[in-house]
């Protein structure tokens, strides 16, 4: 890889921030956009830019002396986030930074570009084990949206002549992540409910080895390939919830509503949040496709071809995670 400073987006976000830390061990400066003016700037080799993706004029100059780019910025496909929104951040910025950053990597002969996006693009799986050739049927306007990302991205960066690299990390959770706390409350406090039989699977993988297989694909990875970033192996929505209840010294959960059930209830909490916005409901569509729709996983592309190996067992983890979470006050 050449040498040079680095750009992460979102690199005061949870995954960005460990990619930075990680780039830094290894010597490699860093310029992180961002739009919190304190971010990270106690670092000497970190060079933060005040900026945000969602306003063009405000990246001007981004692109001086960068030798790559590692773009982990995103928005959420949290409730009531609009789907323009989700396509304009998710879709519409990443295409229009490749664009910007061609004529440097031009000047510079060179110069990657990696996509972060999501195991979750593949849409529900069921039982079966997905890999990268699996055909992607995202089924949440924010899958849809990453998805159309990698299709566009790499589509025009053949045309560009340009270096791209997409990575799908799986269901990523570690110490400190505000994201994954409701689900670790949840099981604390004994109202998690299983949607069917809880043998739907899930592919977690600690932070840690999130962006360490990352910046493999930054220095491993083959141009216009995609790579998924897992943990050791998927594993059921039962096994998970036994890991966390193990870890934060409670029973594990044993209530069970069926599908069916689940869809009807989503369905009316989510026409009554429609019309009630100050309503969030606590159940939704999406979050019944994420506990049962399926999303297992295959990493050996990213073992054979970046010689990937997670460092972390679900186990310790989550024991780790939970620690993090209570040595904070959060749980």
């Amino acid at each position: 890889m050449s040498n040079g400073r680095i750009l992460v987006t979102g690199g005061s976000g949870f995954i960005g921030s460990r990619i930075v830390l990680q780039l830094l061990a290894h010597g490699i400066p860093v310029r992180i956009l961002t739009r919190n003016p304190n971010a990270l700037t106690h670092h000497h080799m970190v060079e933060p830019f005040h900026g945000d993706l969602a306003v063009p004029e405000s990246l001007e100059g981004i692109e001086a002396d960068i030798a790559g780019v590692i773009h982990c910025a995103g928005a959420l496909g949290r409730w009531g986030v609009p789907a323009s929104e989700l396509h304009a951040i998710n879709t519409a910025a990443p295409l229009a930074l490749l664009e910007r950053f061609c004529e440097q990597f031009r000047r510079r002969n060179g110069g990657r570009f990696i996509l972060v996006s999501g195991g979750g693009v593949s849409g529900p799986l069921g039982t079966m084990i997905g890999d990268e050739t699996t055909p992607c049927c995202p089924a949440t306007a924010y899958e849809k949206t990453k998805y159309q990302a990698e299709t566009a991205l790499i589509e025009r960066a053949e045309s560009l002549s340009m270096d791209v690299v997409v990575v799908r990390p799986t269901f990523t959770y570690g110490p400190d992540d505000p994201h994954k706390l409701p689900l670790f409350k949840r099981i604390r406090d004994r109202r998690f409910l299983f949607i069917g039989d809880g043998n739907a699977l899930i592919h977690p993988v600690h932070v840690n080895d999130a962006a360490r297989g990352i910046l493999l694909a930054r220095e491993k990875g083959r141009s216009g390939e995609i790579y998924i970033i897992g943990g050791r192996e998927p594993v059921s929505w039962l096994q998970l919830t036994t890991t966390l209840s193990h870890a934060l010294g409670v029973p594990p959960p044993r209530w069970h509503i069926p599908e069916g059930l689940s869809r009807m209830v989503a369905g009316f909490l989510e026409f009554t949040a429609h019309r009630l916005p100050l309503f969030e409901p606590l159940l939704t569509r999406g979050r019944i496709l994420m506990v049962n729709g399926g999303y297992g996983y295959s990493i050996d592309k990213a073992i054979n071809d970046l010689k990937y190996h997670p460092n972390h067992t679900l186990e310790d983890g989550i024991v780790e995670t939970v620690a993090s979470y209570q040595r904070m006050g959060w749980l």
